[in-house]
């Protein structure tokens, strides 16, 4: 039972992860897109978050998963 969950709880996560390059990207692009300078945070924060992302992405293929 408690695997189970553990598994569901793992599949849960790598959706998760997949799916926020994606969001942060559309965010960066809807911020840039406006280019009000009320968004200018917004669109900075995104670009942080994508250079972040990108950075774990690379980094995190040499890291073995946790058991």
């Amino acid at each position: 039972m408690l695997s189970r969950y553990r598994d569901k709880r793992k599949n849960a996560a790598k959706k998760r992860k997949n799916v926020t390059i994606d969001a942060v990207l559309t965010n960066a692009a809807r911020a840039s897109s406006k280019g009000a300078s009320r968004n200018n945070k917004v669109k900075s924060n995104a670009v942080d978050l994508l250079n972040n992302l990108v950075f774990c992405k690379i980094y995190s293929k040499n890291i073995p998963e946790r058991k």
